[in-house]
């Protein structure tokens, strides 16, 4: 399913991302019936963020209602979700708050981390 959202965020990032934001609610839904010792499914969990950044921007979203957003489920990230997300978020958004491109100049690294975490078979 996962890679499927992923091939739908070329022709159609806003439904992508709204499809991100349900496996998101649905995460934090399953989460207390879920073992996860192995700690599978809080990665997987917080690689949706990720992605859903990235469909966003692919979207035009604005990207302020995006950053408020992930402020709301970091303030309400019961299950430690967004623990990397901070850490990451600088290098998934690929223009600040003024208009420019991330310090690199080029493709966030966000977009390889997340493109590497995806399905191998898609």
């Amino acid at each position: 399913m996962e890679c499927e959202i992923a091939a739908l965020a070329a022709s159609s990032p806003t439904r992508a991302a709204v499809l991100y934001e349900a496996f998101v609610a649905a995460c934090n839904l399953k989460a207390e019936e879920i073992d996860d010792s192995d700690g599978e499914f809080g990665t997987f969990a917080g690689s949706l963020f990720c992605v859903w950044i990235l469909a966003r921007q692919t979207a035009g979203a604005d990207p302020e209602a995006t950053a408020e957003t992930l402020l709301a489920w970091m303030k309400n990230d019961d299950y430690g979700f967004c623990n990397e997300l901070v850490g990451m978020m600088h290098s998934c958004f690929e223009v600040n708050h003024l208009g420019r491109k991330n310090d690199t100049g080029s493709s966030p690294s966000c977009t390889r981390e997340c493109k590497a975490k995806q399905c191998v078979s898609c």
